[in-house]
């Protein structure tokens, strides 16, 4: 492949690295998995580096040594070192850090950063110039730390070295580690101990035999596997068992992987690294949610509507102990019209009902000059109180599960939008109830009692009525009784020439009265059904001003982020293609798991 091909994939690589990890790092409206975050950021650390090395003039190519406890991963790099660092790094009987085995003309900027302050180990071998060998710690040791120290460098590996010997080479810490990389790594197995492998395991077949498989069943149709003894080699056996092959793995680690194999090894690793970010961002790609969000819309409305009628319930109950006094403060407002007569007539009798009915409410005084605004405000923050710390606080927490939970019945994704609705709802406090019954009473009385009211403006004519009546029935029935008496047409005596018109002037200034009183004064019943009203106005506004255009909204950023997803499927498959284009002749299909 020519040196421009490379600079273009690692330009495409690098672009794809920047906006993935801005992608995990942002917040998601589209709930994403943790275990798909972590992976994102290993799948960023590797297009990265392979960004940066395929921008270099020759790629270098890491090879890592992982296995077991005992299998002789540090014996074998020892051996293909041909013994110049056996004293200085693999005296000890177990691997508790990584050692990077490199060619003294690697820079060690060009190494992963997780290479960079592990212990390296320089040589000469022209034959390992541009290959980095990495022995590992053991991977089932039984310190947590040396496996950490594994897993961190592991994805700086373009070749995994599968190390076993006849008695590890399946041991399941190791075979989960493999199944969990196989997928983006290449692969070669190494059966260390050849000598001790010649006998048939417990399952009939040979240890090479039995692992081969199981690489088989792991997808491995043709799995590259040697046979060594490392010990032998490192101390210069003569007597070799048959079909011992690690002439053949050091042939290939420095001959067969040449240069055209390298690249091929590098290009097919970031195919595989593009196939898994591929499958990582299809997973994560959210769904058009503007039908839900229009739908959560309208269905929110119903919701709220309810939810503040039986609100208003609750703020009603709370007055209604006070409905007595209410309405002896209409009275006052609404003090009859009437003069003369029937004003003296009318106050007589309210005398009495007036002391039975006054109650005793220290913020609602009987007259103030002004219709007792600041007294309005500490009885609705009086009565709001009570019914707050008792039912309202509890409902508002409540709606907000109601909305959410029917959001997601809507097929709306409702990450993160819980909290924004419980944010915005906590907007909603005591002090706005309260402020809301105060604005509902004094419009309640502004309308019903102020002087805009219809209350007010048929005054003049209660005035008139209570002028005309009383007069005029105390002359109608006294002319028509003085007219019966001489005409001579009823026995009237003088005591009904002067009972009779007071008599039926009586019962007409009742009759009046009790008109009055049937049309004017403001009942109960009336200003609760005149606050209801209001209240279901000015709350369900109130909600709806908090909670209007939140669906919308998580549509919107579900849709910014379905965008931000797509144009990097985009670019990975666009990049993938440019691989694709390349024409391939090396074999290292066998290296890959199918």
């Amino acid at each position: 492949m020519s040196q421009s091909a490379f600079d273009t994939i690692s330009l495409h690589l690098g672009e794809l690295e920047e906006e993935l990890t801005r992608w995990i790092s942002r917040p998601h409206r589209w709930k994403v998995k943790p275990e798909q975050l972590s992976n994102g950021k290993e799948l960023a650390k590797d297009l990265k580096r392979q960004a940066n090395e395929l921008a270099q003039t020759r790629p270098i190519l890491i090879i890592m040594l992982m296995g077991g406890t005992g299998v002789g991963k540090s014996t074998l790099l020892n051996a293909l070192a041909q013994g110049t660092i056996a004293e200085a790094a693999f005296t000890r009987p177990t691997t508790r850090e990584p050692i990077v085995y490199l060619h003294e003309s690697i820079d060690d900027k060009r190494l992963p950063e997780s290479l960079r302050n592990c212990r390296h180990i320089r040589h000469k071998q022209p034959s390992l110039e541009h290959k980095i060998l990495i022995d590992t710690p053991d991977l089932d040791s039984n310190e947590t730390m040396h496996r950490d120290r594994l897993e961190a460098v592991l994805p700086a590996a373009d070749i995994i070295l599968y190390v076993g010997s006849q008695e590890k080479y399946h041991d399941q810490a190791g075979w989960d580690l493999f199944l969990k990389h196989r997928d983006r790594r290449a692969f070669a197995f190494v059966l260390n101990k050849w000598d001790r492998c010649l006998a048939e395991h417990s399952t009939g077949l040979r240890p090479d035999e039995d692992l081969l498989r199981d690489l088989s069943a792991a997808g491995f149709s043709e799995p590259l596997l040697f046979r060594v003894c490392a010990q032998q080699w490192l101390n210069a056996t003569q007597t070799l068992h048959e079909g011992e092959q690690f002439q053949a793995l050091r042939a290939w680690l420095e001959n067969g992987l040449n240069q055209r194999e390298m690249e091929a090894i590098r290009t097919k690793g970031i195919e595989q690294l593009l196939v898994q970010v591929d499958s990582l961002l299809s997973k994560a790609v959210p769904p058009d949610a503007e039908q839900s969000a229009q739908a959560t819309q309208s269905a929110w409305q119903t919701i709220v509507k309810q939810e503040v009628n039986q609100q208003i319930d609750v703020i009603l109950a709370g007055m209604a102990p006070h409905q007595r006094q209410l309405q002896q403060r209409y009275a006052d407002y609404l003090s009859h019209p009437f003069k003369g007569m029937m004003g003296s007539f009318v106050s007589l009798l309210q005398l009495g009902r007036m002391r039975w009915l006054k109650g005793s409410l220290p913020q609602l005084p009987a007259s103030t000059s002004e219709p007792g605004v600041s007294d309005l405000t500490g009885f609705a923050a009086s009565c709001v109180q009570k019914s707050y710390q008792q039912s309202l606080s509890a409902r508002k927490e409540a709606l907000t599960d109601r909305l959410i939970a029917r959001a997601d019945e809507l097929q709306l994704p409702v990450h993160q939008l819980a909290e924004e609705v419980q944010a915005h709802l906590k907007g909603i406090t005591e002090a706005t109830y309260s402020d809301t019954l105060n604005k509902v009473l004094l419009k309640a009385e502004n309308e019903l009692a102020g002087p805009g009211s219809w209350r007010k403006r048929m005054a003049p004519w209660w005035t008139w009525l209570g002028h005309l009546i009383p007069l005029g029935l105390l002359i109608l029935v006294f002319v028509w009784q003085l007219y019966a008496k001489i005409a001579g047409t009823m026995y009237v005596s003088f005591t009904d020439l002067i009972l009779m018109p007071l008599l039926a002037t009586i019962l007409g200034m009742l009759l009046l009265y009790f008109i009055y009183q049937f049309l004017v004064p403001v009942s109960w019943k009336r200003l609760a059904h005149h606050c209801r009203e209001s209240l279901e106005h000015e709350l369900e506004q109130r909600f709806m001003t908090s909670l209007s255009g939140l669906p919308r909204k998580q549509a919107t950023l579900l849709k910014d982020e379905r965008q931000q997803v797509q144009k990097m499927l985009e670019k990975t498959t666009v990049t993938r293609n440019l691989v694709r284009q390349q024409e391939l002749t090396s074999q290292v299909a066998i290296l890959y798991a199918q």
